[in-house]
């Protein structure tokens, strides 16, 4: 309210004359159109002199919000804009609330509002390798946000129906599995991942992909790959990419490649690169660039990257030229993540939710986990078709299950269920101060 209303507006100006005696206490939506949004508020104000005696309240209003300023630029799109239509449908409606909750940093209220499937319940990720079903679960939600932001047709479609500009975009999957910083990492999900985005992007677009995998970088015995990434060229062109994948490759749909200017032209369409990142006394963004400033025109597809600087020595990395670095990362646009969230100073376990955002539209939504059991009864009580929340063992409840593989059963049995429940919704993707703060507000242990 205060960023982007007028009510903010006279509160600072009044705040820079006398020295901060003016507050918002409290504000409430009251109405909504397709030119903002409509609050009433309530000020403190102290107008005694000098800042002394007590401050009254005030209330102030209607007080305008405009879309323009929630977001930057009109509630329509640029096609509405210019015909002079707005559309005011209830799913769009619905979607600018979301928005504008965001903006106001409203995150409780805009999960409530937000319309956004949860994530899959049992999905079970503290399992690894995680069950095939878990696992085409991700497969299938990264590969259609890549789709949905792409255009069919590729270098073969009319020029109309081709891409209109350059898109550089990358897609965040984090379940323990794939990150790399675990010991929990394994390659076969993410040779599975890029199997299934490039099949998918062929089937369902028609566009050429190259698959990209960073070579080993520097000099010497200052030579080196990430280790996360070693073998992974080879294990690409190695797997099974299934029936009819002989076809694909003779006629080229399907390629492989490097990070780098050389392996770029004009039969590519998309270009999806495996996590690339910067070493020890070599970045990842000088060949990068390179590559994304000759294959302008097209789509560059960044999975899980890591782009900030390594520190090195002889000046790699260092402070000259970090802020291109930093430009030129922030260029690449997020449309996919799904990362779990889990204790301060934990690795893996246990897993208190995830944040999700599953498309380019839609804001990053907190979900918080939480699992539900159905008790044993005798055959004559009731209560055995009752869900129960199953206790958290960090508050020194006992569990319902002597040990683990009790509750393994329980799992293949269908009396204990998983679920994600919503519980903020971000702007931006939220650091993990904002996440542990918004899970403690609903009383969910964090330590």
């Amino acid at each position: 309210v205060l960023a982007a209303s007028s009510a903010g507006d006279d509160i600072r100006a009044a705040n820079r004359r006398s020295g901060g005696s003016a507050k918002l206490v409290s504000s409430s939506l009251t109405g909504v159109s397709s030119e903002g949004l409509e609050l009433s508020a309530s000020v403190s104000v102290n107008r005694n002199a000098f800042g002394l005696g007590a401050p009254t309240v005030e209330d102030v209003g209607p007080v305008a919000v405009p879309w323009t300023r929630l977001f930057g630029g009109g509630a329509d799109d640029d096609d509405q804009a210019a015909s002079g239509i707005a559309d005011w449908s209830p799913a769009t409606a619905r979607s600018r609330l979301v928005r504008a909750a965001c903006a106001l940093e409203c995150g409780a209220e805009a999960a409530r509002l937000a319309t956004v499937d949860p994530p899959s319940p049992n999905l079970w990720l503290n399992n690894v390798p995680a069950s095939r079903a878990t696992r085409s679960y991700f497969y299938e939600l990264t590969a259609q946000a890549l789709c949905d932001v792409l255009l069919p047709g590729g270098s073969s479609a009319p020029a109309s129906r081709r891409q209109p500009a350059t898109q550089r975009v990358s897609l965040f999957v984090k379940p323990p599995e794939l990150d790399d910083e675990l010991d929990t990492y394994r390659v076969g999900t993410l040779l599975e991942l890029a199997r299934s985005i490039a099949l998918t992007v062929v089937r369902e677009r028609g566009l050429r992909v190259r698959v990209c995998v960073q070579a080993p970088a520097g000099t010497g015995t200052f030579a080196g790959l990430p280790l996360s990434l070693n073998g992974v060229r080879r294990l690409l062109e190695a797997m099974d990419w299934g029936a009819g994948s002989d076809e694909l490759f003779a006629e080229k749909y399907i390629r492989f490649g490097a990070v780098g200017a050389d392996d770029v032209d004009d039969l590519d369409d998309v270009f999806l690169i495996l996590a690339p990142q910067s070493t020890v006394g070599c970045s990842v963004v000088d060949p990068l660039r390179e590559m994304a400033d000759k294959a302008e025109g097209r789509t560059i597809a960044l999975l899980n990257p890591k782009l900030k600087d390594v520190q090195s020595s002889q000046g790699v990395m260092s402070v000259r030229g970090r802020g291109d670095r930093l430009a030129f990362a922030s260029s690449f646009e997020e449309i996919f993540r799904f990362q779990t969230v889990v204790p301060t100073g934990r690795t893996f376990f246990p897993i208190l939710g995830a944040v999700v955002k599953p498309t380019r539209a839609d804001p990053y939504i907190l979900y918080r986990r939480s699992e539900a059991y159905r008790p044993q009864a005798d055959e004559a009580s009731s209560s055995s078709s009752e869900w129960v929340p199953v206790p958290d063992p960090r508050t020194g409840a006992p569990s319902p299950w002597p040990n683990s593989a009790a509750k393994a059963k329980a799992v293949t049995g269908g009396s204990l269920k998983e679920t994600y429940d919503p519980v903020a919704a971000f702007a931006k993707a939220p650091d993990t101060k904002a996440i542990l703060n918004a899970l403690s507000a609903v009383g969910a242990p964090t330590e």
